[in-house]
């Protein structure tokens, strides 16, 4: 049980535990140089969410959508208990993202004693409805749990950061609302093809593939005609575009040399 638990976790958190927690510690330096010029951190903070909510969301939707085929191929049939947990806890473990950056932010501030207190509180929330709900209940109930919690933890951690840095909604909303679109259109693609969050015995390989293909190519598409239609502005999308050129650009200069 604890084995299975703690696979479904790892999977589940696979996004921001190899995409965020990286970003995180080489964004820390530039929080402490804002913070000893006295410069807002508005801007940099929504920049940096957004750019992680573009990869995180996707990644997270993607992995709950194709948990089936991925434990099973990757781990046997015996494992099949961590496929639901991996669909719960990958559904909230994209809000990490936020807990992440601000837990960056406030240690960059000097506000540990806040995030010791955060950090605390909810893992003290977390045992105590453990305890009184998990025995005769199921991994799935652990779950639920655990990602309640999460929740309610990264909604604590965004009101500090907004309250505390001054940081509107609606710039987070405008930084993040193309990604959330594009990862629901993937999720309703998948469930309209018949090809995420079901389990097609026996061809664990081909549906694999042919999910995170198909998934993969509408959230981009979305992607790209809902930033078009919002007038290509400066955003995350166009943060990728100028990382690509800079690489293609690399390669270029490498191949001729």
């Amino acid at each position: 049980r604890v084995g299975i638990y703690a696979l479904g976790n790892e999977i589940a958190v696979l996004p921001t535990s190899e995409l965020v927690d990286p970003l995180c510690r080489a964004c820390f330096p530039s929080f402490s140089q804002l913070r000893n010029s006295g410069v807002s951190v508005e801007q940099t903070y929504v920049r940096l969410l957004s750019a992680s909510a573009m990869l995180v969301i996707p990644a997270g939707l993607g992995i709950a959508a194709v948990a089936d085929p991925l434990v099973n191929l990757a781990f046997g049939t015996n494992w099949s208990e961590a496929i639901p947990m991996i669909q719960i806890l990958g559904v909230t473990a994209i809000l990490g993202t936020i807990g992440s950056l601000s837990g960056t932010l406030f240690s960059a501030f000097g506000m540990l004693r806040l995030n010791f207190s955060i950090t605390i509180a909810m893992t003290m929330l977390r045992v105590l409805l453990l305890l009184t709900v998990l025995p005769g209940g199921t991994l799935v109930t652990a779950a639920f749990i655990i990602a309640a919690v999460t929740v309610l933890e990264q909604i604590l951690y965004l009101f500090i950061t907004i309250r505390r840095f001054q940081i509107r909604v609606r710039d987070l909303l405008r930084g993040t609302y193309r990604s959330i679109l594009a990862a629901s259109a993937m999720c309703a693609g998948l469930l309209g093809f018949g090809i995420g969050f079901v389990s097609h015995a026996d061809r664990f390989a081909s549906h694999l593939a042919i999910a995170a293909t198909t998934g993969a190519a509408i959230y981009v598409a979305v992607l790209a005609v809902a930033w078009q239609a919002a007038g290509r502005p400066d955003g995350p999308e166009r943060d990728l575009i100028a990382v690509i050129s800079r690489l293609t650009t690399r390669l270029r200069r490498h191949a001729a040399s």
